[in-house]
């Protein structure tokens, strides 16, 4: 649409003009024309509502004054004087509120609070706060204490929220401003938690690295081990894979991924006829490797990660399995992540010790299998991996699973002869971990954290994990109960509806003493830190209570 130049003049007289849209149905709409394409006008009218007329429809456009180019123009004015000041901007917020004009008044407002985070005139009328502020818990200062939530999302904050969550996961560098600024738009509705989190989830699988079929190097910049991927099957849009990883022996000068698939693969495609086989070669190859090597767990895990991106996992069914070195690596790497894992099979395998740091037997491992069957089978006379770590290891199981009934599922076969002695049982290994799925929400936890990587176990968070740390937490109804060891400050309880009632008091008490007792709110970092550390979309989070 081209102005007339009397339009163009009375503009710069200073007279107001707008839009008169006349439509062939007699109909007139006063606005603004802000977008014309070949078949469409846009026109945007009092209060920021913006309608879209079929060209077909329109009979003339004409240039008149209109009470909406007058009130434009005021808040125009009005907004140059008042930007950068946060109760000027409020006071204009009033006035744009009072005009009819909601849209800009929404958006006034949550300027203010980007300015001013607390600002409680500003809280209060988009819904973020109660009446009568409530203090926050002395020991979870970030985490929401407001009776009344967020109501609704603007559409420039979900368009901001989407932008800062795809940054996230598409920039790696820059998330640490996506944090900072999430600081002050954090909050948000429970209705509007669903379709975020559908996008975060879209987000990390669309950004990061996948994988191929076959013989491939994984292209991490840390990582670029050697592995092999097959898929058995497909996975339609409502249906998913089970995947099984397999870890293979070796040690000094040895190790590569086609004895795993010589060990498991056979016996996977026996019992399961759709599923992904992944096989992974160390990085070096040395000595108990998977088990003994941060390196190497750190790498699986990212490799896992990689598969849930390139293909339709189905994370409830993820199986981790090794024979000899690989079974070194089951009890490691599975007792660390045990949350990723539905089971585990360990062949002529145990647990490596760390005395040089203060670890004891078994810690960081054992512990953490309170919801993870394991099925293990050793030779008696295994000289190469000796049997009394897997004797050790059933006898605390057994105790284990005495002192806290339904859990720590195991089997564990001991066979007459040597290292290669087990072989033969491995099928029963595998028999009675697929009879098993993944609970990823169980309501009482134990976890002892080991490796400095893994920040995350179930429903708990350590800022800075290390040996000798253990936390022991229980939910019953909206009451949480912790007990910790070695530890007291800069660990979090991550939250949704599977675990508590949202519409009622979370309380909180450690180590015996009441630490918080409040309503909880929805937050974005809370799931997208979630997503991106398992990409699961059937184990995640969006709240947290940080300590």
């Amino acid at each position: 649409m081209r102005w007339s130049l009397p339009a163009v003049l009375s503009l710069v007289c200073g007279v107001l003009l707008g839009d008169v849209i006349h439509l062939a149905d007699g109909r007139e709409i006063e606005g603004k024309v802000v977008k014309e394409t070949e078949d469409e006008v846009w026109v945007e009218k009092r209060g920021g509502v913006r309608l879209k007329i079929p060209r077909e429809k329109i009979v003339e456009t004409e240039k008149k004054e209109t009470k909406w180019e007058d009130l434009e123009e005021g808040h125009r004015r009005r907004y140059e004087a008042a930007k950068g000041d946060a109760e000027k901007l409020f006071e204009l917020a009033k006035w744009a509120r009072g005009k009819g004009m909601l849209r800009r008044a929404r958006e006034l407002l949550e300027e203010v609070l980007r300015l001013a985070p607390q600002h409680e005139g500003a809280r209060k009328a988009l819904g973020y706060s109660p009446k009568k502020a409530r203090k926050p818990s002395k020991r979870s200062p970030h985490a929401s204490a407001s009776a009344k939530k967020p109501r609704s999302l603007s559409r420039p904050r979900k368009r901001e929220l989407k932008e800062l969550i795809k940054r996230y996961f598409a920039q790696p560098q820059e998330r640490g401003k996506v944090l900072e600024r999430l600081k002050q738009i954090d909050e948000i509705p429970l209705r509007a938690v669903k379709r975020l989190a559908q996008f975060a989830l879209k987000c990390a699988r669309q950004f990061g690295l996948k994988v191929k079929q076959g013989e491939s190097h994984f292209e991490h910049p840390k990582y670029r081990g050697l592995i092999y991927v097959r898929v058995f099957g497909r996975a339609g849009p409502n249906s998913k894979l089970p995947l099984f990883v397999a870890l293979h022996g070796g040690g000094k000068g040895r190790g590569h991924y086609s004895g795993a698939v010589r060990t498991w693969l056979g016996r996977v495609r026996m019992r399961l006829r759709n599923f992904i086989f992944l096989a992974p070669s160390v990085l070096h190859k040395k000595y108990a490797e998977w088990g003994g090597n941060p390196e190497e767990e750190a790498y699986v895990k990212e490799v896992i990660k990689a598969v849930k991106r390139t293909y339709n996992v189905d994370t409830n069914r993820v199986y981790l399995a090794g024979f000899s070195m690989g079974g070194y690596g089951t009890w490691h790497i599975g007792g660390h992540e045990a949350d990723v894992f539905a089971g585990l099979a360990a062949g002529a395998g145990g647990m490596l010790t760390l005395p040089h740091l203060g670890e004891p037997w078994g810690r960081g491992i054992i512990p953490n299998l309170m919801h993870t069957p394991i099925a293990f089978a050793h030779g008696s006379s295994d000289r190469p991996a000796p049997v009394w770590s897997d004797r050790k290891a059933n006898e605390i199981l057994n105790q284990l699973a005495q002192k806290y009934p339904g859990c720590y599922k195991h089997i564990y076969i001991e066979v007459p002869g040597g290292h290669q002695a087990p072989i033969p049982k491995l099928n029963q290994l595998v028999d009675w971990i697929f009879k098993f799925k993944r609970n990823p929400y169980p309501k009482h936890v134990i976890w002892e954290p080991k490796r400095k990587f893994n920040h995350y176990l179930w429903w708990l968070k350590v800022k800075n994990p290390q040996i000798g740390q253990r936390l022991e937490a229980k939910i019953e109804g909206n009451t949480i109960t912790i007990k910790t060891k070695n530890i007291d400050k800069g660990f979090s309880v991550l939250l949704n509806e599977k675990l508590i009632d949202p519409h009622k008091k979370v309380r909180v008490v450690l180590n015996g003493k009441e630490v918080f007792n409040d309503h909880i709110t929805a937050r974005v970092s809370a799931i997208i830190e979630s997503m991106d550390e398992k990409i699961d979309e059937e184990m995640w989070f969006w709240a947290r209570i940080d300590f």
